[in-house]
């Protein structure tokens, strides 16, 4: 099960790819950079630049933020990280993603999940 969520982790990543419209922006970069360890772990990542939606899928500078942080995750990962052989690794990895996209506001370790409630101890 949790190989699944590591390869959503690496679809979500691949996602970038989607923002990348055109070249020349920190979407395209990451996308580029995304492509390019994806490409080095043998990992087939498809892609499209068309949404159901019909927007045009413009790198705004919170997702070209976001984008070179998704990137950063996936350069820094094993390729075993990323295809669910370590799992230590994929979690890791996970967490980076989840941080990434700015999704982090409670963390789980050891099936307890904590969060911050700013009281100070």
């Amino acid at each position: 099960m949790f190989k699944k969520i590591v390869l959503a982790a690496v679809a979500a990543s691949t996602s970038v790819l989607f923002f990348a419209a055109c070249g020349g922006n920190d979407c395209q970069d990451a996308a580029d950079k995304i492509s390019a360890k994806l490409k080095s772990c043998n990992i087939t990542a498809s892609s499209t630049t068309s949404s159901s939606s019909g927007s045009s899928g413009d790198c705004t500078a919170e997702l070209g933020k976001q984008a070179q942080a998704l990137a950063a995750c996936t350069d820094t990962a094993s390729c075993d990280a990323l295809t669910g052989k370590d799992l230590t690794g994929a979690q890791t990895y996970a967490k980076c993603i989840l941080d990434a996209a700015g999704s982090s506001t409670s963390s789980t370790s050891g099936g307890t999940t904590t969060a911050s409630t700013g009281t100070g101890g």
